[in-house]
């Protein structure tokens, strides 16, 4: 059985169409519009192994989001999916061991990253 991924995107179009780009890749899938939303998530799920999270999120920045589920679960991956350039979180800790999704990205750049 595959891990199920939680996306945490506030574009609800977005968080919509990613969802349906991973259930047709036969994951289950979770979704969260903030990061409070993911965290209560995560808190609540076991079976999430992957985060595929939005860094301009509403309420909590993205940075703050990665530092909280990796001290909820150390073990989750995170993917992180956004439109703001990668070099913008180069040399942070908090961003080692992340990988990067640049949108808009399609359906085998998802799985690519999901993937690992």
């Amino acid at each position: 059985m595959k891990t199920t991924i939680l996306i945490v995107e506030d574009v609800v179009l977005v968080r919509v169409a990613t969802a349906a780009m991973l259930e047709q890749l036969g994951y289950p899938v979770a979704e969260a519009g903030d990061g409070h939303r993911a965290l209560a998530a995560l808190a609540k799920n076991p079976a999430i192994g992957v985060m595929v999270a939005d860094l301009g999120l509403p309420g909590m920045p993205g940075r703050e989001l990665i530092e909280k589920a990796r001290a909820l679960r150390p073990s989750l991956r995170i993917v992180v999916a956004s439109g703001y350039s990668r070099a913008s979180g180069s040399g942070d800790p908090v961003f080692r061991d992340v990988q990067y999704l640049p949108k808009p990205f399609d359906i085998a750049e998802l799985e690519r990253a999901v993937r690992g």
